[in-house]
């Protein structure tokens, strides 16, 4: 899964991710089945994203804007804090 990194265009994966960051409390039951749900969507969105690609290297610029918050959507995602789904399931 790659919940931890951040995407320079606002695609799919990254929307997701952005949900993701909003659901970061590791002691709330519906955070968990939320986060366990994104990743579920993000392997979707993942094959999706392989597919298009397979028809034009390029065809993302057509789409997606460039996320300006790209540096610090990253910083906060590698934080060892923050939970991914597979993590939060564990507890």
């Amino acid at each position: 899964m790659t919940m931890r990194i951040a995407c320079k265009l606002r695609a799919l994966c990254e929307v997701l991710r952005e949900i993701q960051d909003e659901h970061q409390d590791p002691k709330a039951e519906h955070d968990l089945l939320v986060r366990k749900r994104l990743a579920e969507a993000e392997v979707m969105a993942k094959k999706i994203m392989r597919k298009l690609l397979s028809y034009s290297k390029k065809y993302n610029k057509k789409f997606f804007k460039e996320n300006p918050d790209y540096e610090k959507d990253l910083l906060r995602r590698l934080d060892t804090n923050y939970l991914t789904s597979e993590e939060g399931m564990h507890e």
